[in-house]
């Protein structure tokens, strides 16, 4: 608790892999930065927004068909780390414009983001 109030951490429910070159390849992406969404949890901002999980193959590799986030509100995204970051600088029940490529199209989706439940 900090001045009587609990600490609380936004979160919009997804899981991801930060992209580059040869990942984006084997998956058949065009884009190379960005992060790969791998998971999406039930209920959570990311379900809500519309966001998609791609499939994951053996060994790691991306199997495409998952949505690619590459900005937060214009700020561009370079690293699944990074991303979390920018995600931990809002407050629970911002809502935030993500930049999504989808199926090699570029798309904005707003997402309101949720309270971390460590789940």
């Amino acid at each position: 608790m900090i001045g009587g109030r609990p600490i609380t951490h936004p979160q919009l429910g997804v899981s991801g892999v930060t992209l580059n070159e040869l990942n984006a390849r084997e998956a058949g992406i065009s884009s190379t930065k960005g992060v790969y969404l791998t998971s999406i949890s039930r209920s959570s901002a990311a379900e809500k927004a519309g966001l998609r999980a791609g499939a994951t193959g053996s060994n790691t590799a991306l199997g495409g068909g998952g949505d690619v986030i590459t900005a937060v509100n214009g700020r561009e995204v370079t690293s699944a780390d990074q991303f979390s970051r920018i995600i931990d600088g809002y407050n629970v029940g911002d809502t935030v414009k993500l930049t999504v490529i989808r199926s090699d199209r570029t798309i904005d989706v707003s997402a309101t983001l949720q309270e971390w439940t460590g789940r």
